[in-house]
């Protein structure tokens, strides 16, 4: 199972639906193997992934991806990976954790 699934804390099944697929066609892909047609999926929520272990403890990214948020029409970064956003999904990480606004 890919590192996004891991630290989201995904069941293979949930891996296998984020990624359009079924439970056993996930179950034989080589482990460092992405097919080609998810390479820029993959690429886009390993990027999220990324971000969120250098900003989150890792222990609670599963929560963090689950929860709703205002900027996101109420919908979790989960949500957004599940319609297909992985896009999205990246982009909303990145502002999450934009601080070049903050006055500190």
């Amino acid at each position: 199972m890919s590192l996004f699934a891991q630290v989201w804390g995904l069941s293979e099944l949930e891996a296998a639906r984020v990624l359009g697929y079924s439970r056993p066609e996930l179950t034989h892909w080589p482990a460092d193997v992405v097919p080609r047609d998810r390479t820029e999926t993959m690429a886009d929520l390993e990027a999220a992934t990324e971000l969120l272990i250098r900003y989150v403890e890792i222990g609670r990214i599963p929560v963090v991806v689950r929860r709703p948020a205002a900027d996101l029409d109420g919908r979790s970064l989960l949500e957004l990976v599940v319609a297909g956003d992985a896009r999205g999904t990246v982009l909303a990480c990145r502002r999450m954790f934009d601080f070049s606004n903050v006055q500190g």
